[in-house]
């Protein structure tokens, strides 16, 4: 959903005389400060609970795996080989917001472990109380 609102936003803001250039370079500026926030709720995640290195060793090979998840997500999304003849001049633009997109799901679910859990939830897992 996001994906699409992002498309909206996209080809709304050149409707308002702002250059196509000038349009991806906001994309590809979000996508990077997204991928900044990523490290650095990850990297928190990390400091936050280093006393517990089982749940640290967990969190990395899952955090790995969502590396494998998210590529194959986009390479499902766009699948031919030759992505810019099959999807168009719009490919890169279309590529940065859908892993941007996903990059937002992934800091949404990392955040529950910065931010902690109601005290009581039996469900806590490795999340710590408020």
């Amino acid at each position: 959903m996001k994906y699409y609102l992002l498309l909206i936003v996209f080809f709304g803001i050149k409707s308002f005389s702002q250059s196509k250039t000038t349009a991806e370079k906001d994309i590809f500026t979000m996508y990077n400060k997204t991928q900044v926030e990523l490290k650095t709720v990850y990297q928190k995640i990390q400091t936050e609970y280093k006393a517990d290195t089982l749940f640290i060793k967990k969190l990395q090979k899952a955090q790995q795996s969502w590396h494998t998840y998210k590529d194959a997500e986009l390479e499902a999304r766009f699948p031919e080989k030759d992505k810019t003849s099959t999807y168009g001049s719009q490919y890169k633009v279309c590529k940065t917001l859908f892993l941007t997109e996903l990059m937002q799901g992934r800091i949404k679910r990392l955040r529950v472990w910065l931010n902690g859990i109601e005290e009581g939830d039996t469900c806590s897992g490795s999340v710590k109380f408020k």
